[in-house]
């Protein structure tokens, strides 16, 4: 038994009495909007989520990709369950509500297109990465021209995949490869690593395993395993990945075990016991 298929026995249990989807739909989404420069803590998230309380002080930008995110991945997880196949345009539909109030039409030469909508890109895209020595190096994007060709075979290679495979290793390793070559083809204006994340939440619930938030505080380690890995071999990518679906599912696990430990040292029942549990159980 792998470490991820032992973690994932001692979290289903608990997933299912806490009322677990809900509640991580919350942490994930603060956590993939703070990777991509969000300020809004955990509690003005859940607070925006839950009663649509616009924290003061903040940029309504940050409010509006949370709501955007949320939404998001509202709809990804009822098209898992749904059992719907990847397709272009169910990735499209994913890019488009990622960006659907801070998304915006881009004019190019080309012609226009619209972010908010999922439009592929007909502008090029590059991200400045900074080396281990201090130096900065430009990583280019495919081509737009590339675009529409990558994305149909990504699809109906993943499509393919997911018809013929089991167990929640393969799964998850199936789910982080999708968003690396994903976020390799670029395909939007913006929103790719949001909708990469999405993916893989999509692939996870698919199979009805947890969906797996990524640290905040783990960015630099995060872009570095992206950068680190490559089409040939995605294991940086996949290793950080897999750190963060067990880090998530222990830290759940043995909040647990010291919450039922403190309720047996009070003598109260389960009958008796608030739920005053912060969302998703994340560390503050």
């Amino acid at each position: 038994m792998t470490v991820l298929e032992k973690l994932y026995g001692q979290f289903q249990p608990l997933a299912a009495a806490i009322g677990h989807e809900e509640l991580n739909k919350i942490l994930v989404t603060h956590n993939s909007t703070v990777l991509e420069g969000s300020t809004l803590t955990m509690i003005e998230t859940a607070l925006l989520i839950k009663d649509g309380i616009t924290p003061a002080g903040k940029p309504l930008g940050y409010s509006n990709m949370v709501r955007d995110h949320y939404e998001a991945l509202s709809f990804v997880l009822d098209r898992a369950k749904e059992k719907v196949p990847v397709t272009e345009g169910f990735v499209r539909t994913i890019a488009g509500k990622v960006m659907k109030t801070t998304g915006a039409v881009q004019k190019t030469v080309l012609g226009d297109y619209d972010i908010s909508k999922g439009d592929y890109r007909l502008s090029s895209a590059y991200a400045n990465i900074e080396q281990g020595d201090g130096q900065v190096v430009s990583r280019y994007y495919p081509a737009h021209q590339k675009i529409p060709s990558s994305m149909g075979e990504f699809c109906s290679g993943l499509q393919q995949k997911m018809k013929a495979i089991e167990g929640i290793d393969k799964v998850y390793g199936l789910a982080f490869d999708a968003h690396y070559y994903l976020r390799s083809i670029h395909p939007f204006g913006d929103g790719n690593s949001r909708t990469s994340r999405l993916l893989i939440n999509f692939i996870q619930a698919y199979y009805g395993f947890p969906i797996t938030p990524v640290q905040p505080n783990k960015r630099a380690e995060y872009l570095k395993a992206f950068y680190d890995s490559s089409g040939e071999d995605t294991t940086p990518m996949r290793d950080f990945l897999l750190a963060q679906a067990c880090a998530y599912m222990g830290e759940m696990v043995e909040a647990s075990k010291l919450e039922e430990k403190s309720i047996k040292g009070q003598g109260i029942s389960h009958g008796q016991q608030s739920d005053e549990r912060k969302p998703g159980g994340q560390r503050m």
